[in-house]
């Protein structure tokens, strides 16, 4: 066994060196492979995160919005009101009275029409970027103080 290894030593020592590389870069490997699942995990997890904020968020504007645009079509009804010009339309009064009535109708309807529109389109967009603005401030926050937790591995 000895005259073996003295004839074969270099080819014992270039083969475990051999080996040994193969060794080290399978473990090296092994080491990166599992950084890079763990990183793939991690984005995963904050893409994850990230679209459950949106989504609340889109949920909670869509309610708020739906109980806002009620309450201002209720006050727009409330202020542009065209009760007493019918009243008045039904009691048949002359011709020229009858035209200044409808005018005026018109012109509330307009003025209701126009309220409508210009209000809960400023209202609606107001509302989105006010509450996207405020949840991605919280998102940020409670991102950065989670992550300064959960950063205990080096």
């Amino acid at each position: 066994m000895s005259s073996f290894i003295r004839r074969h030593r270099r080819k014992l020592i270039w083969g475990g060196a051999a080996v040994g590389g193969l060794v080290i870069a399978a473990r090296i490997v092994e080491r990166q492979m599992i950084k890079s699942r763990e990183e793939e995990g991690r984005l995963a997890l904050e893409k994850v995160r990230k679209q459950n904020h949106f989504e609340s968020t889109e949920s909670t504007c869509n309610s708020t919005l739906a109980h806002i645009l009620h309450q201002l079509k209720l006050q727009i009804l409330l202020e542009y009101q065209t009760n007493t010009l019918t009243d008045t339309l039904r009691r048949g009064p002359s011709g020229d009275e009858k035209v200044r009535i409808w005018e005026q109708i018109k012109m509330i309807s307009f003025c209701r029409t126009s309220a409508y529109i210009i209000s809960f389109s400023f209202i609606g967009v107001l509302l989105r970027v006010q509450l996207n603005v405020l949840a991605g401030h919280l998102f940020t926050t409670r991102v950065s103080v989670s992550s300064l937790l959960n950063n205990n591995r080096f």
